[in-house]
């Protein structure tokens, strides 16, 4: 029969890969191999190599269910099987990284690669143990070069500090000592002037003299484009500087000298003197101060200089003696003081209770300057030229302060003893006339 010599049907083909869920369904089929340790390496090497390479990665690649490392301390490589240590992120032998392990199988059958999230944690404690390792190490590196570098900044800024201290010493005003061979006692010629400075000093400004009325006039007068016309009492005086309507009270300190200096310097440097008023006018919500009574300090305070107020100055030896030969030095004296405390004034931004400190600076300016020795009034303002205000202005440094109050202020008529005399000058109490 022709059915009974038909040959046998084949039997079914070799699986090639390792169906897991078919697995429970064909009890009867072989087991697949698990392992290339499973594998025959003489028939592997018979099948041609398409099918050889499918076996082989069939084998290399991971169950679905994931599998514990057999040594907690390595993990094996998806790539190419290779036991790395732990602490290891990337494969030692084909650098696979288990960082880029991608997910699943996609749609296209694509390879993938199954990590034991334990390997990447250990790599992780490992990375982060080793980063916080070489962060200490160069903070400690850091903080020894820091310390070191501290210590080399310190030596230079001490050297400097005490080189710059020595150098300020040298040139402060208050160190600077002129050689006593130019010092000397006031000729008679000077002494014949300075006596008539202290006569006007202790000459009281009483309303009705004759010579005190005749000033003031011609001091309204040199301001008239401020004070407008004349009047004994108003508000042109507190305008011009003065503390009350009638300016009698504010010259009992200074006498009929303070007067005498404000009617020459607005005479004499008209233009600069109208602009300093102006300057100063009272206003509010503005920086300004008393012109009037400022002049008057500073008479009283050149008084103190000079030794006016006790006739001293007849006995004191100093090196400036020779400047006030000349009829007007005092007076050219009092109107360089008078500038140079308002720049003072400006250059500090000194506000109205204030005022006491710039007085004290622009007197140890004028000290400064008085101590180089000039002979004459153009020496005098060669050296003041050469003067930087700044370094007169006000600020923290004490030693500029530090000094007794040299009498600066007499007061032959004991007008002024219930002033704080602490202060001195700077005991200046201001009412503002709203």
């Amino acid at each position: 029969m022709a059915d009974d010599a038909a040959p046998p049907p084949p039997p079914p083909p070799i699986p090639l890969r390792v169906d897991l869920e078919a697995e429970n369904e064909h009890h009867d089929m072989p087991a697949s191999p698990a392992s290339m340790d499973d594998v025959d390496p003489t028939v592997l090497s018979e099948l041609p190599a398409d099918i050889r390479n499918e076996i082989v990665a069939s084998l290399r690649a991971e169950s679905v269910a994931p599998v514990a490392p057999s040594d907690p301390m390595t993990w094996e490589c998806p790539m190419c099987t290779f036991l790395n240590h732990a602490d290891l992120a990337t494969c030692e032998m084909c650098e696979f990284c288990i960082l880029d392990a991608e997910a699943e199988h996609d749609e296209e059958g694509a390879p993938v690669f199954r990590i034991d999230t334990a390997a990447i944690r250990n790599a992780a404690e490992s990375a982060k143990s080793k980063l916080l390792s070489a962060f200490k190490a160069s903070h400690d590196k850091n903080e020894e070069f820091v310390q070191s570098a501290s210590a080399a900044l310190s030596k230079v800024h001490n050297t400097a500090a005490k080189q710059l201290k020595e150098l300020s010493a040298k040139l402060s005003p208050r160190n600077r000592v002129t050689s006593k061979e130019r010092s000397s006692l006031p000729s008679p010629e000077v002494c014949l002037e300075l006596d008539a400075l202290r006569s006007d000093l202790k000459t009281a400004c009483v309303a009705g003299d004759q010579v005190y009325e005749s000033l003031l006039v011609h001091l309204w007068t040199a301001l008239t484009d401020i004070t407008g016309p004349f009047e004994r009492e108003g508000e042109g005086w507190m305008n011009i500087g003065f503390q009350r309507k009638n300016p009698d009270t504010d010259f009992r300190g200074g006498g009929l000298l303070a007067l005498k200096c404000l009617v020459y310097v607005c005479n004499m440097h008209p233009e600069k003197m109208n602009f300093l008023f102006r300057d100063q006018m009272p206003e509010t919500n503005k920086r300004w101060y008393p012109v009037c009574v400022a002049g008057i300090n500073i008479t009283c305070m050149l008084a103190g200089l000079l030794k006016l107020g006790d006739g001293s100055f007849a006995s004191s030896v100093t090196p400036y003696w020779p400047l006030f030969s000349e009829p007007d030095a005092f007076f050219e004296l009092y109107y360089l003081a008078m500038i140079k405390m308002d720049q003072i004034w400006h250059r500090s931004h000194a506000t109205y209770m204030q005022f006491g400190e710039v007085l004290h600076s622009t007197k140890t300016l004028i000290r400064y300057v008085l101590a180089q020795g000039p002979k004459n009034m153009d020496e005098f303002v060669s050296i003041a030229d050469q003067i930087h205000v700044d370094d007169f202005k006000l600020t923290r440094r004490q030693d500029y302060f530090e000094d007794e109050q040299d009498l600066e202020c007499p007061d032959p008529h004991r007008q002024l003893e219930e002033d704080g005399k602490a202060e001195g000058i700077t005991a200046l109490k201001y009412k503002i006339h709203q």
